[in-house]
């Protein structure tokens, strides 16, 4: 979105202009020229000039990775005696995630309740 589209400026007026992204996928712009502005005579319409309005926007998924890979296998524990395995997740992306350990059933509960909330 940008805002404002367009208006009218006097003589040693200025305006910002507020550019807003959103993207639903991972995108990298770079250099982007989809975006021109036109300078317009106020009186006749005739188009003075046209420049481009470069935009650079990326979009990124958190990405992570879980250490050893195949998961817990605690293998034979001897009856009445304690393991323990540890495993490491890594935050492999470029903004700060926030993880939590729940079981299957209250993932279900919290899935259906989200449901329920659409």
């Amino acid at each position: 979105t940008i805002e404002p589209e367009s208006g009218e400026l006097g003589p040693d007026q200025a305006v910002e202009l507020s550019f807003g992204f959103t993207s639903e996928n991972e995108v990298t712009l770079r250099n982007n020229k989809d975006i021109q502005c036109i300078v317009l005579e106020p009186k006749t319409g005739k188009v003075e000039e046209t420049f481009d309005v470069p935009i650079a926007a990326k979009s990124v998924f958190s990405a992570f990775r879980i250490q050893p890979s195949r998961g817990v296998n605690f293998g034979p524990v001897k009856f009445d005696s304690s393991h323990t395995k540890t495993i490491e997740i890594k935050n492999d992306s470029e903004f700060p995630f926030s993880f939590e350990l729940v079981s299957m059933t209250e993932l279900q509960e919290r899935q259906e309740a989200l449901k329920e909330e659409e």
